[in-house]
């Protein structure tokens, strides 16, 4: 590791899936523990000054520690944000806050988490997602549902059910090649370029 770091997200799988890199990449894992020096979960989008977050970045630099922030860049037609409008956001609070961010999906444009996940996936998953695409887009033609594919967050529950043949996995394994396409991945190297200017590969 170059720095003591201390990664802010979201929420659960924002931690899960950088914590997979860190031990893929990198050999270290970061303490899941809401502290410094460890995996803080902010509670959602654009939390960094609420929920005592900030007193926690504020400790985190007292302490030498680096501060990382992972969250979604989101989308201009349903939200109040989008790539442009979460960067401008998240640089206001930089000096103050002290940290470095990557935005999901890419850092350069709209998107989540959940979108980056839907190009990590193997072929045979995918094949899965064109088919809960069309379920999706049949269900709004007939006026039953009004959201969109990329917010249908139980399409992974789904995707793993129907490969793993469970109801649901007690937690979502990274490197399960049948599910997952993670080595060699070019969607996944914006994100390990940021990665790679805090953590040292062995």
């Amino acid at each position: 590791m170059k720095n003591k770091v201390t990664i802010f997200v979201e929420n659960n799988d924002d931690a899960l899936f950088i914590n997979f890199l860190l031990q893929k990449l990198y050999h270290i894992s970061l303490p899941d523990s809401g502290n410094v020096g460890g995996f803080i979960r902010m509670g959602g989008i654009g939390q960094e000054k609420h929920n005592g977050n900030d007193i926690k970045f504020l400790q985190s630099k007292r302490l030498g520690y680096t501060n990382l922030v992972f969250e979604d860049a989101d989308y201009k037609a349903n939200s109040t944000y989008g790539f442009d409008k979460q960067k401008e956001r998240l640089e206001q609070h930089q000096t103050e806050l002290n940290f470095e961010f990557f935005l999901f999906p890419n850092h350069k444009e709209d998107g989540n988490l959940e979108l980056l996940f839907e190009s990590c996936l193997s072929a045979k998953s995918s094949q899965i997602v064109t088919c809960l695409n069309d379920y999706h887009k049949c269900l709004i033609k007939q006026g039953l549902v009004e959201k969109t594919p990329k917010t249908y967050h139980n399409r992974w529950n789904m995707i793993e059910s129907s490969l793993l043949d469970i109801k649901k996995p007690a937690q979502r394994n990274f490197a399960d090649d049948t599910i997952w396409w993670i080595d060699n991945n070019p969607n996944l190297q914006p994100l390990i370029d940021f990665l790679d200017r805090f953590f040292v590969k062995l």
